[in-house]
């Protein structure tokens, strides 16, 4: 195999950290329609353009919907909370930790969360996720 079909094409970046240690996602925002996508692409995926432009958002939402999950894979600990958040027009799925631990409960739609970086279950993988505010919010069972 030649070392050309070796390489990899590099990722795009999805996040950046702020000073102020909130996680802002990278999107796209179409010219022509003005549609954000997460992760970002070259090609917006509602009208087609190839328009779009390189913006970031967050790195405060509310929750739209969240549950437990209480079967998963081996490598996270369960129960752990996933929710969709609405985050400047997008919405996008993260897991929820409260204080650097799984959140105990599900949010209410309308909890307001802030996005940090993080880790999932046992992966070295950087990544986002969502934290509520340090009373926890609103929680259902």
């Amino acid at each position: 195999m030649s070392d050309q079909a070796m390489t990899r094409r590099a990722e795009p970046e999805l996040f950046v950290v702020g000073d102020d240690g909130g996680v802002h996602l990278v999107v796209s925002r179409c010219a022509r329609c003005a549609s954000p996508w997460f992760p970002a692409r070259a090609v917006c995926g509602s009208c087609g353009s190839a328009e779009v432009t390189a913006e970031r958002v967050g790195p405060e939402g509310t929750v739209y919907a969240s549950t437990m999950v209480r079967i998963g894979p081996p490598a996270f600990e369960t129960p752990y909370c996933l929710a969709y958040l609405d985050v400047d027009g997008l919405r996008v799925l993260a897991p929820v930790q409260a204080e650097g631990r799984s959140a105990s409960g599900s949010l209410a739609p309308g909890t307001p969360v802030r996005l940090v970086a993080g880790a999932v279950g046992d992966s070295a993988v950087p990544t986002y996720v969502a934290r509520p505010p340090i009373d926890g919010g609103d929680h259902d069972a």
